[in-house]
């Protein structure tokens, strides 16, 4: 809870740096909700339903790995939306594969091929300029007459270009920057032209049209956010044409731009707005090709002040503009956001601007920065580690969270600690937020990459505390809590002298099982250090010299062999230590592993063994009870917490990251009797099952798009007491079930057929 709100879905892991596109996910002819974070690589999904977007985490492993941006647009004509997204850093990610090639700033597409729900395969890991189109060369008239290969059309990795129809001949093409350009480039997908040749629907045929689309260059001598426009026909200017005379004394142009191409006054041509990373405010470029006796699109005039009409845009450091139904009223809203992960505003972040017009020509009217994801979930900010401790002594478990925060506030180098409290009970815990920076910890001496855990190292019964910074210091806290009165007095900000290095990640357990919590500390470079405890249950000794350096020989930096037989190592590793207990077995240890990729590996038979390799496995997370498990990323620095969250005596698993939100994952018995304990997302999907919202409150909708025929249903208690029953039509695609009758709690729903039966389970939270 939020105050007084109950969060309809508060563990979507938070969102700093969004783009929006709308899809339909679940075939049902609504538009859906796609939310891809620059910060973190993370996909995130909402359901258009009748009664409002409900977070739907199943559709996110539908969608490959991408990183840096990712818009979805109809590629092929179907009338389903595809994926464009960049090739990654010499590393092409397709759909479960990682293979060696490609360039960095290229651009991929995967095309939509599902039916009632999404599937991407691709068709074109390099977008590539084909040299010729059936007319002849690409470039514009008077280009020099030369012969080329096909080459790689590269955009730079930090914009956001725009896809959309520019020619108004039924597929998308591409605008955007490239390198240190100064003006835009038009990339033509020729697949439907005017000689009536034909290709076939899933073939990318893309040509470099126009170097210096709109006759328009950023006038980086002003600094202003601005264009110079009409610009004449230079010949011997890098553009070839329509270069500001100034070009040979101007600065060099810096990357970071962001494009929508929108017809904003209705004339039938697009238009562009364009944000800068330079700048808080959005430019929108008029394009006068209707206008006026031109051949091509040419910007004839700019506003620097937009939306002009109502409140403009002045708010966050390099805007992005997205132009996305956000309500599901099939109108288009434009949504502004950051294009930056770092150094900005990265909490309530989206500002919303309605459409009062139409889709054709629309009028925006400023709504502030309300969109309603920022309602509905945890996002902290950045950075966040999840602890559930009882923290004020009443015998329930509460939240602990420690995050960077948004930058606004605490400039990345204050750090926080929240606490929900947890007002009902073990069983159906319900957090509400206590106080925003529990302790104070950083008031008087800031810090950067708060990372605590929680043991008792005095013997008094009460858990003290340890804090991992980023400057690889541990800092020791002595609990001195009085009933509720929260106390902690900082003993020492180096205890033992250890420095583990850049951003320790301590945890204190029992490793060599002799009574005494010991140190296992994770670091930057990606490997984990144990300490042993030398003293006694009442004096903790720890060396400043690790007894093991590199325990398990675990490292999270990953590396990978280029197409040229090179070996690239990732630089920074991040990893993040919380041994446990998961399998039952109190005689053995296993340990969750955070990683920079955003992945959560676990080892298993863990021991204080000096030399001895732990065995991996990152099969671990699955969004559907009954699927094998898998690896999921949860964004970039991933940050496990194992407990106990609903008194099942079963281990469940938040999981932190930098988008600076949470993800949780209850446990499910193994399919087959291993021993082993599997954990699953909130949201389940059991087979042929989706089931949300996850908790729920007042009705609950299950979809069952892959039924095969008519089944009856029944809700019902975790002792299997019937609470409600009924029937369901498979021509349906889902159902949707009033549960106010339904006290706090876990419940199953079981569908049933003469060939087929389902089984899901979900949270009702009031």
């Amino acid at each position: 809870m939020n105050g007084t709100d109950t969060l309809k879905f508060p563990f979507t892991g938070g969102v700093n740096a969004a783009q929006f596109s709308n899809i339909d996910l679940n075939g049902d002819g609504r538009k859906d909700l796609f939310v891809f974070d620059r910060h973190t690589s993370r996909v995130l999904c909402f359901l258009n339903l009748p009664g409002g977007y409900e977070h739907a985490p199943f559709y996110e492993q539908k969608f490959p790995i991408m990183q840096s941006w990712a818009l979805l647009r109809d590629f092929n004509g179907d009338g389903k939306e595809d994926i464009f997204t960049e090739v990654i850093d010499n590393r092409r990610y397709l759909p479960d594969t990682l293979q060696q090639v490609g360039s960095r700033d290229g651009v991929r597409i995967l095309v939509n091929s599902g039916t009632a729900n999404v599937l991407f395969k691709p068709i074109s890991n390099e977008v590539k300029d084909t040299g010729r189109t059936p007319e002849g060369y690409g470039l514009p008239p008077n280009y020099p007459n030369f012969n080329r290969a096909p080459r790689l059309l590269q955009l730079n990795s930090v914009d956001i270009p725009s896809i959309e129809d520019m020619d108004g001949d039924g597929d998308v093409d591409i605008l955007g920057f490239q390198s240190s350009d100064f003006s835009p480039q038009y990339i033509e997908n020729y697949k439907i032209n005017s000689f009536n040749i034909k290709y076939l629907s899933d073939s990318a045929r893309f040509i470099l049209r126009d170097l210096c689309w709109g006759g328009i260059q950023f006038d980086a001598n002003s600094g202003l956010n601005k264009f110079a426009i009409n610009l004449r026909k230079d010949q011997l200017s890098s553009c070839y044409y329509r270069m500001y005379p100034m070009q040979k004394t101007a600065q060099m142009k810096h990357a970071g731009t962001s494009s929508l191409m929108l017809d904003i006054n209705g004339d039938g041509i697009k238009d562009m707005i364009y944000g800068d990373v330079l700048f808080n405010s959005l430019i929108a470029l008029i394009n006068g090709k209707n206008l006026h006796p031109f051949v091509r699109d040419t910007i004839v005039a700019q506003d620097s002040i937009f939306p002009k009409n109502t409140t403009p845009f002045n708010h966050i450091n390099f805007p992005a503009p997205y132009y996305v139904d956000m309500d599901g009223d099939g109108v288009n809203e434009l949504l502004v956001t950051t294009n930056n992960t770092i150094g900005v505003k990265n909490t309530n972040n989206v500002w919303v601007y309605e459409n009062t017009g139409t889709n054709a020509k629309p009028v925006f009217d400023f709504r502030g920065n309300n969109f309603w994801l920022f309602n509905r979930t945890l996002d902290f900010g950045a950075r966040t580690v999840p602890v559930i401790i009882d923290i004020d002594n009443d015998g329930k478990n509460d939240l602990l969270v420690a995050t960077s925060g948004d930058y606004e506030q605490t400039m990345n180098i204050k750090d926080k600690l929240l606490f929900y409290r947890n007002i009902k009970t073990n069983q159906n815990p319900v957090y509400v937020l206590q106080d925003s920076n529990l302790l104070s910890l950083t008031n008087d001496t800031p810090i950067l990459e708060m990372h605590p855990t929680f043991g008792d190292l005095n013997g008094d019964g009460k858990k003290d505390m340890i804090i991992g910074n980023s400057n690889g210091k541990i800092e020791f806290y002595i609990n001195q809590s009085n009933g509720a009165a929260i106390n902690f007095v900082l003993q020492t900000r180096t205890l033992a002298d250890i420095d583990a290095g850049n951003n320790s990640a301590p945890q204190l357990f029992d490793l060599n099982k002799d009574g005494k919590l010991d140190l296992l500390i994770g670091n930057k470079a990606g490997i984990i250090q144990y300490y042993k405890n030398t003293g006694t249950t009442v004096v903790p000794n720890f060396s400043a010299i690790p007894t093991i350096d590199s325990l398990g020989k675990i490292t999270t930096r990953r590396s990978f062999t280029t197409s040229g037989g090179f070996i690239n190592i990732e630089p920074d590793g991040y990893a993040v230590p919380f041994a446990c207990n998961l399998d039952g077995d109190s005689n053995t240890i296993e340990m969750l592993v955070g990683t920079s990729s955003g992945e959560v590996w676990l080892y298993t038979n863990v021991s204080d063994t000096v030399g001895k390799v732990f065995a991996k496995q990152d099969q671990l997370f699955s969004i559907n009870p009954t699927d094998e498990a898998k690896a999921v990323k949860f964004g970039s620095r991933s940050v496990p917490f194992v407990g106990n969250l609903d008194a099942d005596d079963k281990p469940d698993v938040l999981v932190g990251n930098m988008g600076g939100g949470l993800n949780f994952f209850a446990s499910i018995p193994a399919p087959v009797d291993t021993g082993w304990i599997g954990v699953n997302e909130l949201t389940a999907r059991n087979g042929a099952i989706t089931v949300y919202p996850n908790p729920a409150s007042s009705t609950v909708t299950f979809s069952t798009v892959d039924m095969r025929e008519d089944m009856t249903f029944e809700i019902m208690n975790i002792v299997g007491q019937v609470l409600s029953a009924g029937e369901v039509n498979h021509f349906y695609a889902s159902h949707t079930i009033n549960i106010e009758g339904l006290q706090s709690g876990m419940y199953f729903i079981q569908l049933k057929g003469k060939t087929q039966s389902f089984t899901a389970r979900f949270l009702v939270n009031r």
